[in-house]
């Protein structure tokens, strides 16, 4: 699986990845980790650093990726994913990161680049196809660009945005 690195960051010191924090996050200890690799059904791994503190964490997750593989794990992780039977490719750069206080559920920044994903969609007789997609995911909205898609014999070209943390899917424009 490779080394997991462990290192103590006091007040004031650690990585430029780690400076990147909040303000009141840089003035607190915290164990940074990684790189590490993890397995997401490619050939290359993706490769996970990140920081932990008393407030909260942040990792960094980049690499290649099965669009399955990356589902399962969100949702193991207990990420909100969707659970579309899906596959194919991406390319990722995602931060997850959260604090401690109230348990609150962690955001999911950062871009995915789909290629050759088949999606299967609940109320359709045959799957999706997305030849390509660049998807940017903000805390209030997922945005899909240079979307080149096709289902039951049509084939679209667009994009399109997504609110996200709606409290009913109907409350969420798209």
């Amino acid at each position: 699986m490779g080394d997991l690195d462990l290192n103590h960051a006091g007040p004031n010191q650690g990585s430029a990845h780690s400076r990147k924090s909040t303000a009141s996050a840089r003035n607190e200890a915290r164990v940074e980790v990684g790189p590490f690799n993890l397995a997401l059904g490619r050939a290359a791994n993706a490769t996970v650093r990140g920081q932990f503190s008393r407030s909260g964490y942040n990792l960094l997750v980049q690499g290649d990726a099965e669009v399955e593989r990356l589902l399962e794990v969100a949702r193991t992780i207990g990420l909100p994913a969707p659970q579309a039977a899906a596959n194919g490719e991406a390319r990722i750069s995602l931060h997850v990161g959260g604090g401690w206080a109230g348990f609150a559920a962690p955001v999911v920044t950062g871009t995915a680049q789909l290629y050759s994903v088949r999606a299967r969609i609940r109320g359709l007789n045959k799957p999706w196809e997305i030849s390509s997609a660049t998807i940017e995911l903000t805390p209030g909205a997922a945005e899909v660009r240079k979307l080149t898609a096709s289902a039951a014999g049509n084939t679209w070209h667009g994009s399109l945005t997504i609110p996200r943390q709606c409290d009913t899917p109907r409350a969420c424009a798209i």
